[in-house]
């Protein structure tokens, strides 16, 4: 795995854009299963309704290329939690963007999920 200690902002976009979730997360490393990112306890987290505080540790895989992330939790969280998004975009100053909340139609076609 190849280890570099940055923090990476995580913005996590409803289908219409708006902010569903954001929090910087430290960059962990990467190896063949995609980019690792991690907090603690007690990370601020803002969104388009407000704001919190996480309630656990976890680590997140977010593989390049992909259209999922996966989350590993420690107690009380899930002990896994997967995000079904776009592919997620990376750029230079250490964002990384994701949009969530997507469905297909039986005809194929995508449009965005109405929750």
């Amino acid at each position: 795995m190849t280890t570099e200690s940055t923090s990476v902002l995580v913005d996590i976009r409803k289908y219409d854009g708006s902010l569903s979730a954001q929090w910087t997360a430290a960059r962990l490393g990467e190896d063949e299963h995609g980019v690792w990112l991690g907090t603690v306890q007690g990370v601020p987290i803002r969104s388009a309704t407000g704001g919190w505080t996480s309630r656990f540790a976890y680590v997140m895989s977010v593989p390049r290329g992909e259209w999922w992330t996966a989350t590993f939790c420690a107690d009380p969280g899930p002990e896994m939690y997967c995000d079904v998004c776009t592919v997620p975009e990376w750029n230079t100053n250490g964002t990384v963007l994701c949009m969530v909340d997507r469905s297909r139609r039986r005809a194929a076609s995508w449009r965005p999920s109405p929750h």
